[in-house]
């Protein structure tokens, strides 16, 4: 007890130095200004640098994404937690033994030779930091731009879809011919466009999943590889561009920077990482909850058309460039997922342990299989049987698991989903969730509301359309299903059909109407097209069930 209490006023006096030492350095910095990561030993500190390039109205903003996972490297911090979880006898040495628990997904995601960290038997055990830093130097790329699984309409990236010179606008005339261009599309072949027909992804192994939209679809690239980079380039020149080049000055660089005046997709691809980012999210995730932070800096060459509000709490910002809103967000916490997981785990281990000895047989471990593979382990006996006596204990089973969480929890996720209103919702005014031959008609009207300029042109602003960037720490299996199942939506994406009885119209129109959606088509008329043109009164290639009502009437 005096020991403990001896130590007290000397951690006090660190605490009260170290809070002296940042007000101090808050005062002296200018407004700003970014304070740098405190280094470590090594460069263990350096945060992971993401550029990611977000295609905004006037002309591509460069954002650098400077993640660290509390004050070390993602890269660090997620070899050490793992390798923590090898050293069972906590010697701060990794025995040939502990080298072959490193779990099967990690040496998956392991880029290169994978063997330099297995040894066989007789090898002498490895400190601790060695194969930390082994594990560091083998960990891949920094991941892709994912989009979460979302609600029906918002998975739906209409905008996209009919965007046919990739100007990030649609015209009256693309949206005149929205039907022919999804035409391909329509899977059943019924002339009317369902969400799930038009969402580029689902998840066929499950009739209840949610949609996922095309990551390329959103306005955002990455540019950790080579082919992102071009692909990135392709696209901006594109946008931006004329024919097959691009003007430099559409990238509002720095005037520091020498460049060329205009620039191909190969040079651009090769000149987008060195180019002065517009702004910088400096991002500290945390395996604790609620204690990620995020914060943003603008280069002063961007001050005129980029702006940043911190919101209410310190792990988001809102970015606002030329009345686009994107919402930067830090998401970490997984420590008490991994608990969670943990207590299911634990709860199955009493169940299963038929004859109470603390250990699971063969037999009674497969029992536990739905369970396992619901918190996201599998794996077989033998992996978890790490000392082979042909019983899994309590220990043996939560050490597998740490290990296979330290890789699922430990991983870096870039996440891009749209909110707000969406051009697929706007257009489907019966709420059906399927777009008809005369919802589209009637688009152009319904968007010339919108066109708060008036030169027949709607962008993504215009809409009201708004993204968010999320970077966070991978969850369990566990947490993902038990936020899926608060997010679950009340539609799978397939359309609303009306009962027969639903529909208006004289018995013979109802009959034609094979796809229910209240109108009937030249393809769904039986009879001739100079009869269908008569009773089309208004011309507008659809009839309708007034048009069918006064024919009958006639």
């Amino acid at each position: 007890m005096q020991h403990n209490s001896g130590k007290c006023p000397q951690r006090q006096a660190h605490r009260f130095i170290r809070a002296v030492t940042c007000l101090l350095l808050a005062l002296c910095v200018p407004s700003g200004s970014v304070i740098p990561l405190v280094a470590d030993e090594s460069s263990n500190a350096v945060p992971e640098i993401v550029p990611v390039v977000l295609m905004a109205p006037s002309g591509p903003l460069i954002i650098h994404l400077e993640v660290t996972v509390g004050r070390a490297s993602w890269r660090y911090w997620m070899a050490d937690r793992l390798v923590r979880t090898l050293d069972q006898d906590a010697d701060d040495m990794i025995s040939a033994t502990e080298q072959r628990m490193i779990p099967r997904q990690l040496r998956e995601l392991m880029s290169g030779d994978a063997s330099s960290v297995d040894k066989n038997e007789a090898a002498a055990p490895i400190p601790r930091d060695e194969v930390t830093a082994e594990i560091q130097r083998l960990l891949p790329e920094i991941p892709q731009l994912t989009t979460p699984n979302s609600n029906t309409d918002r998975a739906v990236r209409l905008f996209a879809l009919l965007d046919n010179d990739y100007s990030g606008t649609l015209t009256m005339q693309e949206l005149r011919q929205a039907s022919r261009q999804l035409r391909f599309r329509d899977l059943d072949d019924d002339d009317t466009f369902s969400a799930s027909e038009l969402t580029t992804y689902r998840d066929p192994r499950s009739a209840t999943s949610e949609l996922a939209p095309e990551a390329i679809s959103l306005p955002f690239h990455h540019l950790v590889d080579p082919q992102s980079r071009r692909d990135a380039a392709t696209r901006i020149i594109r946008q931006y561009g004329s024919g097959e080049t691009l003007a430099v000055d559409q990238l509002r660089t720095s005037a520091s920077q020498s460049l060329p005046a205009v620039v191909s997709v190969e040079e651009l691809s090769h000149m987008l990482p060195e180019l002065t980012p517009h702004m910088r999210a400096r991002i500290r995730l945390s395996d604790a909850a609620n204690r990620s932070t995020l914060s943003c800096v603008v280069s002063p060459h961007a001050a005129e058309f980029c702006f940043v509000e911190q919101t209410e709490t310190m792990d988001s910002a809102i970015l606002k460039t030329e009345g686009l809103r994107v919402r930067l967000s830090a998401y970490g916490g997984g420590i008490n997922s991994r608990a969670n997981t943990r207590g299911r785990l634990g709860q199955e281990f009493m169940m299963q342990d038929s004859d109470r000895s603390q250990g699971l047989s063969e037999s009674e471990f497969a029992a536990m299989t739905a369970a396992l593979q619901q918190t996201g382990l599998n794996v077989s006996f033998a992996d978890a049987d790490s000392d082979a006596d042909e019983q899994v204990t309590r220990k043996e089973l939560f050490g597998l698991a740490d290990r296979e969480y330290a890789v699922v929890s430990g991983r870096l996720e870039f996440t891009v989903e749209q909110s707000g209103r969406t051009l697929f919702s706007m257009l489907d005014t019966n709420s059906d969730l399927r777009l008809t031959r005369r919802e589209f008609l009637a688009a152009a009207d319904a968007l010339r509301q919108v066109d708060e300029d008036r030169n027949n042109v709607i962008s993504d602003t215009e809409l009201g359309i708004e993204y968010q960037l999320t970077v966070s720490l991978g969850r369990t299996e566990l947490s993902r299903r038990t936020m899926n199942s608060m997010n679950q939506m009340e539609s799978t994406g397939d359309a609303l059909i009306p009962e027969a009885s639903e529909l208006k119209g004289p018995d013979w129109f109802r009959a034609m109407d094979r796809n229910k959606d209240g109108d009937v088509s030249i393809r769904e008329f039986p009879g001739q097209i100079d009869v269908f043109r008569r009773l089309d009164q208004n011309a507008d290639g659809l009839l309708n069930a007034q048009e069918a009502a006064a024919a009958s009437i006639r």
